[in-house]
């Protein structure tokens, strides 16, 4: 994957003045950029168009931090506020070593922690004479021995807040047919009422489908019989698609799973070779990245994601001992954890995903051919475990969604080659019953999208 930051990345930030954590962590970058060698001469600043700062480890934390002036580990608390727990900390705090006595050691700024236990934390930091500013990870047995405290600039604020919640009651179903075309049935659960499977384009061949939303128009990705991956536009204000076009030319790709955070598409493949592949598409900008290996580890059968905290793509991955994986890329900080079981339970088939506030709903469809559901809340940094979702067998795939904050919906493709929808309250913590959507068979693969 390309997570970049312009170099000499200055921001909308005043010196002294309030400063927003992506900033901050933009500031850090540039000087790993540009290679900051390390010193300590205050007569010998190192000069960028993000000013003019001491470039060791408190002058890094100054210079992110847009300071008026560099300060050290002494002087940092004093525009600071210190954080009761490791576990507070956000992207752009800071990591201050303390000897016992005094601030005199050494500190590093925080990007955030590479999974949801919090066991290892990603860094920035200027170590020592002859390195240059760079990025790595501390665990959090390290930090503690260490004495490193967690404290958080005063003048930092978070970014923009979380969109509000999905309020329309849309779902739209997209399925592979027989005929290796897409159809779209839209259900509305405010009247109860499916549209029933229309063709979306004439073009066949189709094997797998995704699809993501931004504003008012579904991204749908489809893989072709040549293992190349098409998009159609479909603008529900006007009611046009675009029609099929290829993304790539980039062949040999077994699966796709895609997610949106603001404008920009995060398109995720599945390799000949196992390995998964990201590309991106910036849709404010009418550009793509090139598709870019997002880890090397291999192995993995099926791929699904989704997004919490408006930045955090979580990126799940089915092994090849039939376990599931985690690997989290924060794009506001620039980071990606590795890859990490989330769970030591064997024997799933596929996965999908749901999300409610910052909760994701993971699905799982186990050897038995029933749901199972295991929830992590990425505010509280737990999971729960496998709960069967429905006692009802013979499912062949599972697709998730939900509508605001308290419903989830999951679908279902039968062994009859018919779609199924499950209902879940939240709030009433139960499920309904699996229930035929239409009587159409002859499917092949679901998506699911809310929200247009």
């Amino acid at each position: 994957m390309a997570m970049t930051t312009a170099a000499h990345a200055v921001g909308t930030s005043t010196a002294g003045g309030q400063i927003t954590r992506s900033e901050i962590l933009a500031r850090a970058q540039s000087w790993v950029d540009e290679r900051a060698p390390y010193s300590q001469n205050n007569s010998d600043p190192w000069v960028d168009s993000n000013g003019s700062y001491r470039s060791d480890c408190s002058g890094l934390i100054s210079m992110a931090w847009h300071l008026t002036s560099s300060l050290t580990t002494v002087t940092l608390p004093g525009v600071a506020t210190q954080l009761g727990s490791l576990d507070n900390l956000q992207p752009g705090d800071m990591l201050d070593r303390y000897d016992g006595g005094n601030y005199n050691i050494h500190v590093v700024l925080f990007a955030g922690w590479t999974d949801s236990t919090h066991q290892t934390a990603n860094i920035y930091a200027e170590s020592t004479y002859g390195t240059v500013a760079h990025t790595s990870t501390m665990s959090r047995s390290a930090l503690v021995s260490g004495g490193y405290m967690p404290w958080s600039y005063d003048n930092a604020v978070n970014d923009s807040p979380a969109p509000a919640p999905v309020t329309s009651t849309n779902v739209h179903v997209y399925a592979i047919g027989a005929d290796g075309r897409v159809y779209d049935d839209t259900g509305n659960y405010a009247d109860g009422k499916w549209n029933g499977f229309n063709l979306v384009d004439n073009a066949a061949g189709f094997k797998q489908v995704t699809s993501t939303v931004i504003g008012s128009t579904v991204h749908l990705y489809a893989l072709g019989s040549d293992n190349r991956i098409y998009e159609n536009d479909g603008n529900y204000a006007d009611g046009k698609w675009s029609g099929f076009n290829q993304v790539d030319s980039t062949a040999g790709f077994q699966q796709i799973t895609a997610v949106a955070i603001g404008s920009t598409v995060h398109l995720y493949a599945l390799g000949s070779d196992n390995r998964i592949y990201e590309k991106d598409g910036d849709f404010a900008a009418g550009k793509w990245s090139a598709f870019n290996q997002v880890d090397s580890t291999a192995g993995f059968q099926q791929i699904t994601a989704a997004v919490t905290n408006t930045s955090t793509v979580h990126l799940f991955a089915l092994g090849s001992d039939n376990r599931i994986y985690e690997k989290d890329g924060d794009f506001a900080a620039n980071t990606w954890s590795g890859f990490n079981q989330v769970d030591n339970t064997a024997g799933f088939k596929q996965l999908t995903t749901a999300v409610t506030n910052n909760t994701v709903h993971l699905f799982a469809l186990g050897s038995d051919n029933r749901a199972y559901q295991k929830d992590g809340n990425f505010d509280a940094h737990t999971w729960s475990t496998f709960n069967l979702v429905d006692n009802a067998a013979g499912y062949q795939q599972l697709a998730g969604t939900a509508i605001g904050t308290t419903t989830l919906h999951l679908f279902a493709l039968g062994s009859d080659n018919r779609v199924y929808d499950d209902s879940g309250d939240l709030n009433a913590g139960k499920w309904s019953s699996f229930n035929q959507v239409n009587n159409g068979a002859g499917y092949q693969k679901i998506s699911v999208v809310s929200g247009t």
